[in-house]
């Protein structure tokens, strides 16, 4: 209580000494930690015009942190109308174009901050230059060179720099080099939080989840109103399987950050993945209910339609949200997830159809190509099977079960070699699996028709020797092992071996005593 007393008059002490033209800055301690109700009664309360260029960008850099496109849009429009040559108009504008997915048109509104930067705050700097590495569309090498510039001209060790530095190699993936530039940012000053708290995310980037949840609690211990860190800690828990401390977790962040639907989304999904399909679907439905054009809740509302059983729903869901979103927002699993409804509705051919969009995705795993294939060789779509299958190889290992289904679209195709050649690798694979040694026989024996090579010869007799070991399952063998035996005694007859070859034609009959061809051949034998 005390704490919150100190922060409650720390802030409106700030707000008072904005009103009379002190640093942004301040206000944007609150954006950075995630306390956005305080970023915004801070920036909010400013009433003064002597620097509205800098309260535009503050505010910008506010609205983006929450996800808040709208208001982002609005700020754009109104930095548009300022002083074209304030530093801070422009990194408002330059900020938002890249966010907007434009760096190229975003480095020539920012690129006249060059001859200025040196007059204005170098948080401000900071912020713009991020922009550049953090969204989806970025320039490397034009922030770069900025922070390098930075380097150069702000006091070292800089923790804010050193974060700076940091952010820019955890935006590529290189987490350890991250790791080292936030530990130099602690050597600089031990009691910033944030630096504890991008180690934690870094360290979960790498899936050291103990690690993370130590750098979290540190952050919080520094500053206990560190909101994203709490969100950050929701998640660690659900990535160590801690589901209900997660879920307590969230609930703390849900109530200093109601309205952030992007957590709330988080959330779901968390709940989904951790197989809590009731509460993901609450979680969803809050969200629309609060925006009926939530499409990342619309989606998510949907998988959990699926696991719950309410495919009918769900299936409506889906549609709406394919119909309605942009392709970025697309994943191959909701194409996947179509397919899965379709699937409950025996609409074969629309599940093939969804599945074959989920596999131009980049993101399309190796599990969905075999779903693919068993549908499509379900449905006798050899042609499309084998293209697939010979599409999965070329970028994953085919899976026993991917071989075997291809080797039989193959052979369904008359695509003799091609299905002996696939029925070797079975064969290699599964030395002592009685249906690959069957398939091998098969192919073979097509690649010798009249049987006078004597080609499938020892695939039928391995394949004879497995069925007949499995004594617990032989009605499973009752087909394979009548095709084996004829083969088997056509065989030793070409090789004048009527003993032999009676012996396998008697095995006929006691499969199936009318069987007219053993009894036939025994007659002349």
């Amino acid at each position: 209580m005390k704490t919150r007393l100190i922060i409650s008059i720390y802030v409106w002490l700030s707000c008072s000494a904005l009103a009379i033209g002190q640093d942004y800055a301040l206000c944007n301690q609150y954006t950075e930690i995630g306390d956005f109700a305080k970023a915004r009664q801070c920036l909010y309360a400013y009433k003064g015009v002597n620097d509205p260029g800098a309260l535009c960008f503050y505010k910008m850099n506010l609205a983006i942190n929450e996800g808040d496109g709208t208001t982002a849009k609005a700020l754009y429009a109104e930095a548009e109308k300022l002083s074209a040559t304030d530093p801070y108009v422009l990194g408002t504008k330059a900020v938002y174009i890249v966010y907007s997915n434009n760096a190229e048109a975003a480095k020539v509104v920012f690129d006249p901050i060059y001859k200025s930067h040196k007059n204005v705050s170098p948080v401000f700097m900071m912020e713009v230059i991020r922009a550049f590495f953090k969204f989806k569309s970025k320039d490397l090498q034009y922030a770069s060179a900025w922070i390098d510039m930075l380097e150069k001209e702000i006091k070292q060790p800089n923790a804010d720099w050193l974060i700076l530095k940091g952010d820019y190699f955890a935006s590529q993936g290189d987490h350890g080099t991250a790791l080292n530039f936030y530990n130099k940012a602690i050597d600089a000053d031990s009691k910033k939080a944030t630096s504890y708290h991008r180690k934690g995310i870094a360290y979960r980037r790498i899936k050291n989840h103990s690690a993370s949840m130590t750098e979290l609690e540190t952050a919080l211990k520094l500053n206990p109103e560190f909101t994203m860190a709490i969100l950050n800690k929701a998640e660690v828990h659900f990535d160590l399987g801690e589901v209900d401390q997660g879920i307590r977790a969230y609930a703390e962040y849900f109530n200093r950050a109601p309205e952030d639907m992007r957590a709330r989304i988080q959330f779901a999904r968390s709940l989904f993945g951790a197989k809590r399909y009731k509460e993901s679907e609450e979680a969803a439905l809050y969200v629309l209910n609060r925006d009926s054009s939530n499409l990342s809740a619309l989606k998510l509302l949907s998988y959990a339609n699926y696991e719950l059983g309410k495919f009918p729903d769900g299936l409506k869901h889906m549609e709406s949200f394919l119909a309605k979103a942009d392709s970025s927002l697309i994943q191959s699993r909701d194409y996947e997830y179509l397919s899965k409804y379709y699937q409950k509705n025996n609409s074969d051919s629309l599940a093939i159809n969804a599945l074959r969009k989920a596999l131009t995705y980049d993101d399309a795993d190796a599990g969905l190509y075999s779903e693919a294939g068993t549908l499509m060789m379900k449905k006798s779509r050899f042609a499309d099977a084998f293209d697939l299958y010979k599409s999965k190889a070329a970028k994953f290992t085919l899976t026993s079960a991917d071989n075997y289904s291809y080797g039989r679209a193959a052979l369904m195709l008359q695509n003799y070699a091609t299905a002996d050649s696939i029925f070797s690798r079975v064969c290699e694979l599964q030395p002592n699996w009685a249906p690959g040694f069957l398939m091998k026989a098969k192919t073979s024996a097509n690649l010798d028709p009249t049987s006078v090579e004597g080609r499938a010869f020892p695939f039928y007799e391995k394949y004879v020797t497995l069925a007949e070991a499995d004594s617990a399952n032989p009605d499973k063998y009752k087909a394979g092992l009548l095709e084996s035996y004829r083969y088997l005694g056509y065989y030793y007859f070409l090789k004048k071996d009527n003993a032999t070859s009676k012996v396998f034609w008697r095995k006929v009959l006691v499969i199936d005593p009318n069987d007219k061809q053993a009894t036939d051949v025994l007659k002349d034998l």
